[in-house]
């Protein structure tokens, strides 16, 4: 309990100081006063106690001085005047006893001992109560002349009135120290929920930027996002630009030029030697400008999306034969030697392997324009779950500070050798996307003047993590979750599989070509939809959806767009890719297996037609030829000269060719007439109009609310 004498810890005292202060200075003026009557009454000439009035005069002055004083030191420390006005009363008390004395005027002491209880506190009380007793028991008896048991009932009294001022006081400073700790308590919460309001007003207004700047955010993302998908847009443009303008008349002058060269005696007499050298020049020029084409087309496709991959199953022992046999030709092609390094018992791969083999083809033709002498390695190995390839070569080789450039698009690095080599600087930042594409990494080690060795890693199997958690069924191999949705097509068609992974976005397509393949992948991959080609396979559906591994995917069962379905629904014997290459030509008209005479060439463009005439003429045989310009003029012709086969382009004028054959093929002069479709890819891919039934399956069942959602999603279209 607080005795309210002015400590360091006394936190009342500085709370009641003002208070303090104030009593003090009432207490004083009633001081003031009270020394002022008696001093009156002591100057009152009146009376027959002249010696008593006398004598009241000098404690009356001095209870004025003590007043004050006590005044004076209000100001400058409370404590100090309390103590001098409580002390000074306490000696006017005992001279007012020592004139008069009267027992009675012992009594009077009440007055410091209040004085105290309510300007020092309970300490004080208690010091004041035992000055006063000390006073009446010891000092008192003496002054007065009587015996100290006339004091007794006074000292009682006092003692009295001391206790009940202690116990009053205490009980009041008890609960004057409640009230002032429930007052600081709630100050100090008001404090705290003043900074707390604060740092909520900060908050918000921290808030309320942060908000602002997420709309801008917000704001410049759709911006990116749509000037990303102008761009996607305008690369997907331009790769068809280059696709229709650049190769197509690049297809011409290679066709042109190789018939030239491979058949001069069309042209009736012997070409100069010096004519076929400056040919032999174009041809070559040629297909390498044709090859740089298809490289800009590649890259454009992988920058904007629409490239996919084929990727099946392959027994590598197989693949790598076909690797060696193209590779090895073309170094030694070169007067370098070709070495072969290949692991024993490699185990089957997951791969696009017209891809994969790009990038080596890729690597060794790099291998061979900077390599003069030496040899060329070829190795392969397994390392963990990935097969490793590596291109070694002993040529030039590349400084360190140039291998981060070779990797970017069009970059030619300064070299003694550059302009006798050539190149467009595409071949390796396509080979790297490839690999990426397969989940592997594409880099070389280098040194200047003794050569070079890339090396890439490819996963045996798509990459997917395995869920530990998942209990699998004896005989059964764990289920393995991806992030990525995964699709499994099973289809014969690349085509169609390449126009899936094209335009499908956030999935990535596996392609099986039939039953077996599909349940290895299904095992390895746990694809969420498996689609399968009717068109082109055959499969029950039971065969299936009663696989372990896909009772959570769906399996959609639906004819897809391609060259069979267009040949299923044309009803033509065959179908060619444009660019056409004299060999492809023959290759596709000796499958036909029918012997022929009088040809018809349907296409709008002219120079395409006197190409193929061109590649049909022959040493051996001269076929007659018959040329239209579109639908109509095709019809024209055969109604005055019947041909024995047609080669046909789909988009033209005045009648298409799917017009033209729907046209033949309900004519019975003319529906036995075999037709070849050559066309360009974009048009085989998107000219097809899907007839048949689809079916969607899932082994546990669909629910209600994604059956609404699939028929919202299908009724939107």
């Amino acid at each position: 309990m607080m005795f309210f004498l002015k400590t360091d810890q006394n936190r009342i005292w500085d709370s009641l100081i003002e208070l303090r202060i104030g009593a003090l200075h009432k207490i004083v003026w009633i001081t003031a006063i009270c020394g002022w009557l008696t001093l009156t009454w002591a100057l009152w000439p009146l009376g027959d106690q002249a010696a008593l009035r006398f004598q009241m005069r000098f404690i009356s002055f001095f209870l004025l001085l003590i007043s004050a004083i006590s005044y004076f030191l209000i100001t400058r420390d409370v404590i100090l005047a309390a103590v001098v006005h409580t002390l000074g009363a306490v000696l006017y008390i005992m001279g007012v006893v020592a004139i008069f004395k009267s027992t009675d005027a012992l009594h009077l002491f009440v007055v410091p001992v209040i004085f105290a209880s309510v300007l020092l506190g309970q300490r004080a009380v208690m010091v004041t109560t035992g000055i006063v007793i000390g006073f009446c028991l010891l000092v008192a008896p003496s002054w007065m002349g009587l015996p100290w048991e006339h004091f007794v009932t006074p000292t009682s009294i006092l003692s009295v009135i001391a206790v009940a001022v202690i116990i009053s006081t205490r009980n009041l400073y008890t609960a004057l120290w409640w009230a002032l700790d429930g007052f600081e308590t709630a100050r100090q919460n008001q404090n705290v929920a003043r900074e707390r309001k604060a740092e909520l007003e900060q908050a918000l207004k921290s808030l309320d930027v942060a908000a602002h700047n997420l709309r801008r955010m917000n704001y410049a993302l759709s911006l990116a996002q749509k000037r990303a998908e102008e761009a996607r847009q305008l690369k997907q443009q331009f790769a068809q630009t280059i696709s229709h303008e650049l190769r197509t008349p690049l297809n011409l002058i290679v066709g042109f030029s190789e018939t030239m060269i491979q058949s001069p005696e069309y042209y009736g007499q012997p070409m100069p030697a010096a004519y076929l050298r400056d040919l032999s020049i174009v041809y070559r020029n040629a297909n390498h400008l044709q090859n740089l084409v298809n490289d800009v087309l590649d890259l454009a496709r992988i920058e904007a999306a629409q490239m996919t991959l084929q990727i099946e199953q392959h027994v590598l022992d197989v693949f790598l034969d076909e690797v060696v046999n193209m590779a090895r030709s073309m170094v030694e092609s070169h007067g370098l030697s070709f070495g072969v390094d290949i692991e024993d018992d490699l185990p089957d791969v997951w791969l696009d392997s017209i891809r994969i083999k790009q990038v080596i083809y890729n690597l060794l033709s790099n291998a061979v324009r900077f390599t003069d002498v030496g040899s060329i390695t070829l190795r392969v190995r397994q390392q963990a779950d990935c097969i490793q390839f590596q291109v070694a070569d002993t040529g030039i080789g590349i400084e360190a500070s140039d291998i981060p450039r070779i990797f970017e698009p069009f970059c030619q690095l300064e070299n003694p050798m550059r302009r006798r080599v050539g190149g467009a600087g595409l071949g390796l930042p396509i080979s790297r996307q490839l690999v990426k594409m397969h989940g592997g990494h594409l880099d070389v080690e280098s040194q200047p003047g003794e050569g070079s060795c890339f090396y890439f890693r490819i996963p045996m199997r798509p990459q997917n993590g395995v869920d530990p958690t998942h209990d699998a069924k004896p005989g059964v191999r764990p289920l393995q979750v991806s992030d990525e949705n995964v699709m499994l097509i099973i289809t014969r068609n690349p085509s169609a599989a390449g126009l899936l992974g094209r335009h499908l976005e956030r999935c990535r397509t596996v392609v099986a070509q039939d039953l077996e393949r599909a349940h290895s992948a299904i095992s390895q991959l746990v694809p969420q939809t498996v689609l399968v080609d009717t068109a082109t396979v055959q499969i029950e559906v039971d065969a299936l959806a009663d696989t372990d591994h896909l009772a959570q995917s769906l399996l959609i069962m639906c004819p897809l767009p391609g060259e069979t379905l267009l040949r299923q629904h044309l009803d033509v014997e065959g179908y060619l890719t444009k660019p056409v290459s004299r060999e492809s030509l023959w290759t596709t008209l000796r499958q036909l297996d029918i012997p022929f005479k009088r040809v018809l060439i349907v296409d709008d463009d002219a120079d395409f037609v006197r190409m193929i005439e061109r590649m049909l003429d022959t040493p051996l045989k001269h076929y007659q030829i018959d040329r239209a310009y579109n639908g109509r003029e095709a019809v024209m012709v055969m109604s005055q000269r019947r041909p024995d086969l047609i080669l046909l382009d789909l988009q033209m004028p005045n009648w298409d060719g799917f017009e033209l054959v729907e046209r033949l093929r309900a004519s019975a002069d003319w529906q036995d007439i075999p037709i070849i479709i050559i066309s360009a890819q974009d048009e085989i891919d998107m000219s097809n109009v899907i007839t048949g039934c689809m079916t969607v399956t899932r082994s546990r069942g669909i629910k209600p609310l994604e059956l609404m959602r699939w028929v919202q999603g299908i009724t939107l279209m």
